[in-house]
């Protein structure tokens, strides 16, 4: 998941991004059955802070070990997590099923800096409000690189059970989606003696700065799935907040703001700093995402926009009760029959429901009440896994999700976002040198799969990506090579969203609100196990070809 990071226009909302819904509910399509956890043993493993200098500072690397579906021979299948704790996930995930079908070991890898694989704190300075500078040291070594080395490093000499189950000894598979995704295509073309085949689900490889396409993405599936008049509101909503913005008129602004705050005393109390010409237009799509109308669209579901869409017609209905007008706004939306003026009122009240059924409570201070005590491991708990995504957002990253460039909306989230977070050492952005350096668009990792949701968000930055001039081919190539440089390895399934592989594998729960199709599936389910097929197909037909003498075989040949 990846990667919405934006100020929001309420800023008295206790900040929360897009990610840590993704990663939470990610997982409620793979619960644990009962007493499953028994068939994960958890480690740790001693790495270094800095691979590429001198420094002698370590932290203890958490990973899990599920051997069930282990025989000897078979390969080591490696479950990246990525920017989030690992300690909640299960065996009933996609990585499992590859362990099943190829006799593997599977190991679930948390990322440094998140969950319990943070460094430990060493003054509690570094988590105070006022001391940026020591929070971007205390990051200083969360980088792609690092991380990325973490992994090369632990394969390299991982032995279990008095087994030696090394890279130049088994063949590993590393498997992720999102952030995780992008690491799988990374890191096969970083180190393909190393990691001898990956899964890249909704992984994206051309980063930028800038990217609209991420709410473009909404307004169209909405636009052809039923709910277009509301969909006219919703850009009805924007038009509206560019055209305050662009003739400064902050009276306008803020009788919007009005609506939204009433009965809620810690927005009516930031009013204040609702108004402000550099951040109006770029907050805007908060009120959109990550906790507004379209909170949780990434994961494929559709909740939080129905309840929004259909409060905008009862509330029409009631205020507008002509047959005719009533007609128009069922067929046009709202703003189309009446105009902005009009349907404010009622966009402002859907807004104040939404904002309210996300509202979150204030979090648990023991941790703080422990690191003001001196307990450097409260201190670190405090971090959380939020700031070490946005040091990576901020850093490294970027994926900034944005509106319109004419309003300059990078230079205000780093601003807001990065500095006031991490200090001017971060001033200049994130660096994106690593899309460089493993080729972007044209990267082309051998033994690798690329699988992306139609509407992904995201997938305009993958290969599966409109801008990549590249084809995606169900064809699996030999080991060790590639489709050439015009196609690639890989799949688009249709109808669905971020992460298409790892949320339908598993079994769907109860509640699901998408419509069932006439296999008692939602749309995209069949296919997303087609592509889990697929890979496993590839693999049965790759791992036999494994030379253990040359680690994985001739890099120059991956």
């Amino acid at each position: 998941m990846l990667f919405p990071w934006l100020i929001w226009i309420f800023t008295a909302i206790p900040y929360d991004t897009d990610a840590n819904r993704h990663r939470s509910n990610i997982r409620k399509r793979q619960q644990a059955e009962e007493g499953e956890d028994d068939l994960w043993e958890a480690y740790n493993i001693t790495l270094p802070l800095d691979h590429f200098g001198n420094g002698t500072g370590t932290f203890e690397n958490r990973y899990w070990v599920y051997d069930a579906a282990y025989k000897p021979g078979g390969p080591v299948i490696l479950e990246d997590i990525g920017e989030q704790d690992a300690s909640a996930f299960t065996s009933n995930s996609l990585e499992c099923s590859f362990a099943n079908a190829t006799g593997g070991l599977l190991i679930r890898w948390e990322h440094r800096y998140y969950g319990g694989s943070k460094p430990i704190v060493q003054d509690a300075d570094t988590v105070s409000d006022n001391n940026t500078a020591k929070l971007a040291e205390y990051f200083k070594y969360h980088t792609i690189e690092q991380a990325l080395e973490d992994v090369v490093v632990f394969a390299k000499q991982f032995q279990y059970k008095n087994q030696d189950l090394s890279s130049a000894v088994a063949p590993w598979v590393f498997s992720g989606a999102s952030y995780p995704g992008a690491r799988a295509a990374w890191i096969r073309v970083r180190n393909p003696e190393v990691i001898f085949a990956s899964f890249a689900g909704s992984a994206p490889v051309e980063t930028s700065m800038e990217n609209p396409e991420y709410f473009d993405t909404y307004l169209n599936y909405y636009d052809t799935h039923g709910m277009k008049p509301c969909m006219n509101d919703v850009r009805g909503y924007i038009d509206w907040i560019d055209e305050v913005v662009k003739n400064e008129d902050q009276k306008e602004y803020l009788s919007l703001w009005d609506i939204v705050s009433e009965n809620n005393s810690e927005l009516a109390i930031n009013r204040s700093a609702a108004w402000d010409l550099g951040s109006a237009q770029p907050n805007l799509f908060q009120t959109l995402h990550p906790n507004g109308i379209f909170n949780d669209f990434q994961d494929g579901s559709n909740t939080t926009t129905v309840n929004f869409c259909n409060n905008i017609t009862e509330q029409a209905f009631r205020a507008h009760g002509e047959p005719d007008l009533q007609k128009a706004i069922e067929q046009y939306g709202l703003v189309a029959a009446v105009g902005f003026s009009q349907a404010k009122p009622i966009i402002g009240e859907a807004l104040r429901f939404m904002i309210e059924a996300n509202w979150q409570a204030p979090a648990d201070n023991t941790n703080q009440d422990n690191c003001n005590n001196g307990n450097m491991t409260a201190c670190t708990r405090l971090i959380g896994d939020n700031s070490p995504w946005v040091w990576q957002v901020c850093t490294e990253l970027g994926m900034f999700q944005t509106g319109s460039v004419h309003y300059n909306t990078v230079h205000y989230i780093i601003d807001q976002l990065c500095v006031n977070g991490f200090g001017e050492s971060v001033s200049k952005g994130p660096s994106l040198e690593f899309r460089e350096k493993y080729g972007g668009f044209k990267t082309n990792p051998s033994n690798t799969f690329f699988a992306d949701g139609q509407f992904d968000p995201w997938r305009s930055r993958t290969l599966n990506g409109d801008k990549s001039g590249r084809e995606a081919s169900t064809t699996i190539p030999d080991e060790g090579k590639t489709l050439g440089d015009n196609e690639f390895f890989g799949v688009v399934i249709p109808d669905l969203f971020h992460a298409p592989v790892h949320y339908n594998f598993g079994m769907i729960l109860a509640g699901e609100t998408r419509v069932i199709n006439s296999d008692g599936l939602p749309p995209g389910v069949s296919e997303a196990r087609e592509a889990q097929q697929l890979f496993v197909d590839a693999l049965l037909k790759w791992l036999p070809e494994f030379n253990k003498t040359s680690q994985g075989g001739d890099p120059s040949d991956n």
